[in-house]
């Protein structure tokens, strides 16, 4: 009863005095309630009615809960005794056969020091039955006067109990569901790869708890067990885990409409994602610290057929090693098989989606056992350059815009500079987020007409990728938006690329897109591309009366042209630009050739355009 009384008031998160003016009973009732302790069913209903959970359900764990009068139960004998439920009933049966029972503070002086009084009263009273240590038993017992061979049975019977001991009963957990987030479930838009990220996105959450060694992610696809049965995904990682409250208050989250169940684990996306994988969800999760895995299973056939019904239930494991942690997510009755070719381009698509944190070593992801190689940026390094006016201008420009710090309101969402109350809902949990805007603009090594554009990172994740609106610039006079890049080049496409990392950014919950923010996107964009336009003869149309010096306007001002040699930085054969031969060197960088892998080859090319290059440096498939 109060294992129920404490999750329905987590889940309503009041507090005890604010249970108080809802229901008019005193607190410290209330509390005493939710410990446990013989309690009037007045109070038990109060509370329920409090916090938004079933009176019927109350009454029946109350109504079990009430002692029992009966005549004096028999001497337990050892050779019966099963669980660990059935070994507490026993010891405190003995205690209370005795004409008159020991105080616990006698029992612990016949311990020898094995059985704490705190230990014993958490034994012996109220609480539920657990798990007994085999030497504080045995201690016990001979504590209540049982003989050497009683007490060796009770060594036997603690052993039986053991064997038993795996898993608690899982109990049914209550846990409204938002209908706006069902008319997104029943959205069938979402692709396989992008449900599959969002429970990478679970693993790659850990990374900001400050660990030096890397994540490991492990995805596996396991065949259906029966004939017309469907395969499974099983999601592996050991990231720093859970306990049972944290997973059971972001799961809440996640299934309203709450700030809270944005952009974070076992959030909004977790939820839209695993609907559309399969049917039948389970998360494993336990901390180090942790004795036991806190085991959650959701069935989404039931919440289809009835958000009333009980879809999701909460039970505990034994750890194997008291030191294991992490979360293990397992999709059963997946709706759609996978074929060789798909799995592979999801283990592709992964390698471009989590590139930052791979190749940093602040993730690792494996598929059937193959690690996920991250999609390196094939760009010019740092050390290249081309002449401007007189300056040398690196073929890398950085990104590092710190931004003042702001709060959000988790009740509402609403964003401001105040640090005591919201401003629109007037709810005071607010949280502060201190942004940062960093990455880099490069250029890339060839031309294409697709592969080039920014990525937009949020937490190690690519929101968009190789997006190339950021080459727009926008008129707030006129209201229009005008391509300034490529628009020199033709059909042949772009080079410039870059990675831009914006923590701070909510995104929707497909993970897709950035929320709608104006003004923080808009501190985004100038960090990148500064303010007015890129084009320099077009700002001085304009009246702007600088250049523009933002790390895209820098590399825009000094590699927008594609002339071959190295005023550009483009490879050539003497006579013309060699872009198709750069593409395919490209291709070999992708494929990870190490002869590819610096910029050496192509820009050995480049000098020999210029008649500078030994051209027996150059590999065999460059023009001479």
């Amino acid at each position: 009863m109060a294992q129920l009384l404490q999750q329905a008031r987590r889940l309503a998160r009041l507090s005890f005095r604010q249970l108080e003016e809802m229901t008019g009973v005193a607190s410290s009732s209330l509390n005493r309630a939710a410990k446990g302790h013989r309690t009037s069913w007045e109070v038990v209903e109060a509370f329920a009615h409090g916090c938004g959970a079933d009176p019927e359900e109350a009454l029946a764990a109350w109504q079990r809960a009430q002692p029992v009068r009966r005549e004096l139960a028999a001497k337990p004998q050892p050779q019966n005794i099963n669980t660990f439920g059935d070994l507490v009933w026993a010891m405190r049966v003995l205690r209370a056969r005795h004409s008159k029972p020991p105080t616990l503070r006698e029992v612990e002086s016949a311990g020898s020091g094995l059985m704490p009084r705190s230990t014993l009263s958490s034994l012996l009273g109220s609480a539920p039955p657990r798990r007994v240590r085999k030497d504080l038993l045995l201690a016990y017992m001979r504590a209540m006067g049982e003989t050497v061979d009683q007490v060796e049975q009770w060594g036997a019977a603690w052993e039986r109990a053991n064997a038993n001991y795996v898993a608690n009963p899982p109990v049914p957990v209550r846990m409204m569901v938002s209908p706006a987030l069902l008319s997104q479930l029943a959205d069938p838009e979402l692709p396989r790869w992008n449900c599959v990220a969002a429970l990478v996105d679970q693993a790659s959450a850990g990374r900001r708890d400050g660990r030096s060694k890397p994540i490991r992610v492990s995805l596996a696809l396991e065949a259906p067990s029966d004939a017309g049965g469907r395969p499974s995904l099983r999601v592996s990682d050991d990231g720093p885990g859970l306990d049972a409250d944290s997973l059971l208050q972001r799961l809440s989250d996640g299934w309203t409409t709450s700030t809270r169940g944005r952009n974070r684990a076992f959030g909004v996306s977790f939820n839209i994602a695993t609907m559309r994988l399969g049917t039948l969800i389970t998360i494993r999760t336990a901390q180090a610290e942790m004795r036991r895995w806190a085991v959650l299973k959701l069935d989404l056939r039931a919440l289809v057929r009835s958000p009333e019904s009980d879809w999701i239930t909460l039970a505990s494991e034994r750890k194997a090693k008291s030191s294991d942690h992490g979360t293990h997510i397992a999709i059963d009755g997946l709706r759609e098989s996978w074929s060789d070719d798909a799995w592979q381009q999801l283990r592709i698509r992964l390698g471009d989606l989590y590139s930052y944190p791979l190749r940093e070593g602040q993730i690792e992801i494996t598929m059937n056992g193959r690690k996920v190689r991250p999609r390196m940026p094939c760009v010019w390094g740092e050390h290249r350059s081309v002449t401007r006016y007189g300056s040398d201008i690196s073929a890398v420009q950085r990104i590092d815009s710190p931004q003042r710090t702001v709060h959000e309101c988790l009740d509402c969402g609403h964003r401001g500079v105040t640090s005591d109350v919201c401003v629109v809902c007037g709810g005071g949990d607010l949280r502060p987020m201190t942004a940062h805007i960093w990455g880099w603009v490069g250029v890339q090594r060839y031309l294409d007409r697709i592969d080039y554009g920014l990525d937009f990172y949020r937490n190690g994740r690519k929101i968009l990728t190789r997006d190339k609106k950021i080459f727009e610039w926008h008129d707030d006079d006129t209201g229009k938006s005008e391509l300034e890049y490529p628009i020199e080049l033709g059909h042949r496409g772009g080079r410039i690329v870059g990675e831009v990392h914006c923590d701070h950014l909510r995104v929707t919950p497909t993970m897709d897109a950035f929320a709608h923010d104006p003004a923080a996107w808009r501190a985004v964009v100038e960090a990148v591309r500064g303010t007015g336009p890129l084009r320099p003869r077009y700002r001085e149309m304009l009246g702007y009366g600088v250049p523009n010096t933002s790390p895209l306007g820098t590399i825009f001002s000094a590699f927008r042209r594609v002339d071959p040699g190295l005023r550009c930085l483009i490879p050539g054969d003497g006579l013309r630009a060699i872009h198709e031969e750069a593409r395919r060197w490209a291709e070999q960088f992708h494929k990870g050739d190490p002869r590819y892998q610096s910029d050496d080859v192509w820009y050995e090319a480049v000098l020999h355009h210029e008649g500078l290059g030994s051209a027996r440096q150059l590999p065999p498939d460059v023009p001479r």
